[in-house]
């Protein structure tokens, strides 16, 4: 951890759905067709640019807050995080980006300690329901390398409890489960706007071992909340308005 400066950790994350491929370059769609989006969820850091290829193409992005989806280049492209209206790069990653396909470069961690990760989203992950609370549950991990199975992060499975703040979750059944080393972006859930609570407990117990914490949601509103496995063996949680 680099405490002078903050400092992003990126990593890759794979979600691609089947089909997508990318042109060749020099065809008349090499250059466009992609669309990406940054989402915040990095307590206490700055308002954040995200830059390709030295390009600002997403400005001002506060802490628990999403952009909307901006154009972008296809092809193999470098994301660099800024902070807004700066030139300083946080942190960068090469990622390629296809045709028809949309990202979500998630920034999370503190200002101290920020990460972020790069999630393709172009399989159906639902549509808003304008009358319920929409909510989303993402995994923050490092993609797995299938072919250095020696060298892969063990398996960390947690189920995931919405419910009303503080309920108690016996008798109640997870809405799903992740795998807190994997890189997971769901669809979305829906609930009756009010006050809620998503809980994180060690799979097959109530064992909670990470809280969002009670936030509200407006009736047609998306919350995703955002949950990342630390090194020493904790977890981080934000809670981030998608729309």
């Amino acid at each position: 951890m680099i405490r002078n400066s903050p400092t992003v950790t990126i990593s890759l994350l794979v979600a691609m759905a089947l089909g997508g491929c990318s042109d060749s370059p020099g065809s008349p769609s090499s250059t466009t067709g992609a669309k990406v989006r940054l989402l915040h969820g990095a307590a206490a850091a700055p308002a954040l640019d995200l830059a390709i290829d030295g390009k600002v193409v997403v400005s001002g992005v506060r802490y628990q807050e999403e952009s909307a989806l901006a154009d972008a280049p296809i092809g193999t492209k470098t994301l660099e995080l800024r902070p807004a209206g700066g030139t300083q790069v946080l942190g960068s990653v090469r990622a390629t980006l296809e045709t028809g396909r949309k990202y979500t470069l998630i920034v999370s961690g503190s200002a101290a300690s920020l990460s972020s990760a790069v999630v393709s989203v172009g399989a159906d992950t639902g549509a808003a329901h304008p009358d319920r609370a929409n909510i989303r549950v993402i995994a923050i991990a490092a993609a797995r390398d299938a072919s250095d199975s020696a060298h892969q992060a063990p398996v960390v499975p947690l189920d995931v409890y919405i419910t009303e703040p503080g309920a108690d979750l016996t008798g109640i059944t997870p809405v799903t489960g992740v795998d807190a080393n994997t890189p997971t972006y769901s669809t979305l859930f829906y609930f009756d706007p009010g006050s809620l609570e998503v809980r994180f407990t060690t799979a097959g117990t109530k064992l909670v071992v990470a809280t969002s914490g009670p936030f509200e949601v407006q009736a047609g509103e998306v919350k995703a909340i955002a949950i990342q496995r630390l090194s020493g063996g904790g977890y981080t949680t934000s809670v981030i308005v998608e729309q």
